[in-house]
């Protein structure tokens, strides 16, 4: 086998290889505080992701509104519990009565509309489905009405004819009884 040759590269070129490997030495370390900083950072930021997730903050709000009717000052009551979505009315501007003054936004009710519809959906669906198959039979059953009256005329045809064929052999019994 063949041995490397130790003087394969020049002393000088060794040497200046090995200079520009010297001065990197290890690698620096930040000091301990930035790892403590780093750690008490990460801890805040989970402890934030965890009270987003599990904690609730409710967000309410009471306001005054004045509505001055003719008739007398009168307490506005709603109907269900909600966020006011938008107000179609300005201060001070006069409405004539049925007027919507504002829009709440009910996530309950909504939810429950929802649900009617999506049923309103499945009867809707159910309906079709149920007129289909009475469309089907009331055919089938017309069909066979139909196949019905037409055997009862043959069967009144056939009747009429034996009834005849009878009246025939009838009179010529009489016929027969009379010569004879």
């Amino acid at each position: 086998m063949n041995q490397p040759n130790p003087n394969l590269f020049r002393e000088e070129a060794l040497k200046h290889y090995l200079q520009a490997e010297e001065g990197r030495g290890l690698v620096k370390v930040s000091p301990p505080w930035t790892w403590t900083l780093l750690w008490v950072l990460l801890t805040a930021l989970g402890a934030a992701l965890l009270a987003s997730f599990l904690g609730h903050v409710e967000v309410n709000g009471r306001g005054r509104g004045i509505v001055r009717p003719s008739t007398g000052v009168r307490m506005l009551v709603s109907q269900s519990a909600g966020v006011v979505g938008r107000i179609e009315v300005r201060s001070s501007q006069a409405v004539k009565a049925g007027t919507a003054l504002l829009h709440i936004e009910a996530p309950n009710i909504q939810s429950q509309l929802l649900e009617a519809d999506r049923q309103t959906e499945a009867v809707k669906s159910d309906y079709k489905a149920l007129s289909t198959r009475q469309d089907a039979a009331y055919l089938e059953q017309s069909q066979r009405l139909k196949s019905r009256i037409s055997q009862l005329r043959e069967q009144i045809v056939s009747f009429k004819e034996s009834t005849q064929l009878y009246e025939r052999k009838l009179k010529a019994k009489q016929v027969e009884a009379r010569c004879c």
